[in-house]
């Protein structure tokens, strides 16, 4: 075992993770305890053929759950309803939503790699289109 010297700070700095966010990031981590204490679990619906099944029920309201309490349902609760954790109880109404969109606060920039290489995939569909509509103008003049 070595001691507390520099080599080990030197081996933890080079295995320490390095965490990066875009500006106007939104999801951050959190307290696990946290954000469970805050959430609501809900058994969701069986999903038996023919619409016969049980709807989603609300097991532990927001505010009431534990981790420990979390690992008790998981553990006791039947394997035929997924379970799941709700941290929204109420979605925003239309003019709340638009306030929330309206908050002076840092947006996303940048563009995603998808939208990126989709604009490159459309461009090679057009000029997929462009060869095709010439080959079918060359066959009528034949």
């Amino acid at each position: 075992m070595r001691g507390a010297g520099g080599d080990d700070l030197t081996l933890l700095r080079s295995f320490e993770p390095v965490v990066r966010y875009t500006e106007g990031e939104l999801f951050f981590p959190t307290c696990v305890q946290a954000y469970v204490a805050q959430c609501s679990l809900w058994a969701g619906a069986d999903g038996r053929a023919g619409g016969e099944g049980r709807a989603e029920s609300l097991l532990v309201p927001a505010g009431a759950l534990t981790l420990d309490g979390l690992c008790d349902v998981a553990h006791t609760s039947r394997r035929d309803r997924p379970l799941h954790l709700r941290f929204v109880q109420e979605p925003l109404d239309r003019a709340s939503y638009r306030q929330w969109r309206r908050a002076d606060r840092p947006r996303l920039r940048a563009q995603g790699r998808d939208r990126r290489a989709d604009r490159g995939g459309d461009a090679v569909r057009r000029e997929d289109d462009l060869g095709t509509a010439a080959r079918r103008h060359g066959d009528r003049d034949d």
